[in-house]
């Protein structure tokens, strides 16, 4: 992370718009809209990749809006599902440099969405798999320096098992399955995804 001693503070102006739905048999749903317009907006830069590099600079005039949708049901007390997906257009005016007029905000995927469903068995195992999907993002707001990453698609589970449970006290397991297709893609920075991992907690209440 390299320093910046010329950098200026931004100011913008944000708004956002939504509803939700609720209907019968356990159906709800949202919509939401948002602008954000930001002066002298500061963004993170990819300055070199090997050695890895970045700086924080003021792009110019940055504007950003989209959509937010979601919808779920309860089916019955044994299984839900949810889904919801999320559209940002990012736009940088930059009069100054003209290479990074016209560009993208670095690191806001354009599409953004997640699927999945939770199935509750009557032995108390709860198993809930979901994917996650992400679509395709920058790392610069230089039009001719930067790298494109993404889409990609991450699938991964959540179990819980309830051990123990009485009205005011429960004891749970669980286990937290990440990326089960060990999809290893590319990130800024020279990273890369790790691919599966699995993670397991002991939750006690009382």
């Amino acid at each position: 992370q390299l320093p910046n001693p010329d950098l200026d503070p931004e100011s913008g102006i944000g708004m956002d718009a939504g509803v939700e739905l609720f209907a019968l048999e356990g159906l709800h749903g949202g919509f939401r809209f948002f602008l954000n317009q930001v002066s002298d907006a500061i963004v993170e830069n990819r300055v070199s990749e090997d050695p890895s590099q970045s700086q924080s600079v003021n792009a110019g005039e940055t504007t950003t809006y989209g959509v937010e949708v979601e919808a779920g049901q309860l089916v019955n007390r044994y299984f839900q599902w949810f889904a919801n997906y999320t559209y940002t257009n990012t736009d940088v005016e930059n009069d100054i440099d003209p290479d990074q007029d016209g560009s993208d905000v670095p690191f806001v995927p354009g599409h953004m969405g997640n699927v999945g469903f939770t199935a509750t068995f009557p032995f108390g195992l709860s198993i809930s798999p979901y994917v996650h999907v992400v679509g395709t993002y920058y790392d610069s707001t230089s039009v001719s320096g930067r790298k494109e990453f993404g889409p990609y698609e991450v699938l991964s589970a959540n179990l819980q098992q309830v051990v123990y449970e009485t009205p005011g006290s429960s004891i749970r397991l669980n286990v937290d399955l990440y990326n089960l297709t060990d999809n290893r893609y590319e990130m800024p920075w020279q990273f890369q995804d790790p691919g599966f991992s699995m993670f397991g907690s002991l939750e006690v209440q009382f």
